[in-house]
């Protein structure tokens, strides 16, 4: 295979504007680097980089060499992730938002599948709320991650489930037939989280007049659940969670099915690698086996 690592040195200068710079990031000596720049230019013909005290910029010629090499690398790297997928071979770090209703019906045995399979591939979690992941996301220090809309234009955002809206109360609370209705919940002391599954239901709000505030505000999930069992009050919750944690409570669907949004956001397409492309097809692939009915892709 075509050794482009002449190329990748010479993204790597053109990048950090320094050579020093470049051979740090790629684990090289400066006079490698310099080496490798100056047998390209030999190769090519013509200066790439003018070099000074303070570091090193790109020539014409190297400006207009900058976009074709940067394809040639990505094409590579597209190649080395096909032939990864047939030899069974994959290689990389992905960093990967996710919330607690994840783990606990989506990538729980997923994750230690993927690693049998794919010992190359590195997954590194982040565990937060919806803005938490968004907002690292935004600043690349996420690859891809679960996201709940609204979702800026800047990511590749995709929906892939909806998930009901369901309201827990303690045991001996009862309502009046088997869906809360929007006149009960008007009477229901709610612990609510701090999540944002408020957001979800600002709609149904608006639709039926209601004007619901929360005692209390919480951040963890089971505390809610724990609160309600123990006759604290009640509480919205999306089903993918109460269905994952143990508790002692009623479950009931509320009138007019209120859901959330969950999705996937990643960097725009061109930019995420192989890696994270392979992890978001698994992602997709297992929503879709999981949730065949309210699975959106």
């Amino acid at each position: 295979m075509t050794d482009l690592s002449p190329y990748k040195i010479f993204e790597a200068v053109a990048a950090t504007g320094s050579m020093a710079k470049a051979a740090d990031m790629l684990n090289l000596t400066p006079s490698a680097v310099s080496h490798a720049i100056s047998r390209l230019e030999q190769d090519f013909g013509f200066p790439l980089f003018v070099r000074e005290k303070k570091g090193c910029y790109l020539t014409p010629y190297g400006d207009n060499l900058l976009p074709n090499i940067r394809q040639i690398l990505q094409l590579q790297s597209k190649l080395d992730f096909e032939v990864g997928l047939m030899r069974n071979v994959v290689k990389g770090n992905v960093n990967l938002g996710i919330f607690n209703s994840v783990v606990y019906h989506l990538l729980g045995p997923e994750l230690s599948r993927l690693s049998e399979q794919y010992p190359d591939l590195r997954i590194n979690l982040y565990q937060g709320g919806y803005s938490d992941c968004l907002d690292l996301l935004l600043r690349h220090k996420l690859d891809i991650s679960f996201v709940h809309p609204p979702i800026p234009e800047t990511v590749h955002y995709v929906p892939l489930i909806k998930d009901p809206l369901v309201c827990i109360t303690p045991r001996d609370y009862r309502i009046k037939g088997s869906v809360v209705s929007a006149d009960e919940l008007k009477d229901m002391h709610l612990i609510q989280s701090d999540d944002g599954y408020i957001y979800d239901l600002k709609g149904f709000f608006a639709k039926n007049s209601l004007n619901v505030s929360s005692r209390h505000s919480m951040i963890d999930d089971s505390a809610i659940i724990a609160l309600v069992s123990y006759g604290y009050g009640c509480s919205i919750l999306p089903k993918m969670i109460v269905d994952g944690l143990p508790g002692d409570v009623n479950i009931y669907p509320i009138e007019n099915n209120p859901t959330r949004t969950i999705g996937i956001a990643t960097h725009p397409t061109k930019f995420i690698t192989p890696a994270t492309k392979l992890l978001y097809r698994i992602i997709c692939k297992k929503v879709r086996e999981v949730y065949p009915d309210s699975c959106l892709i």
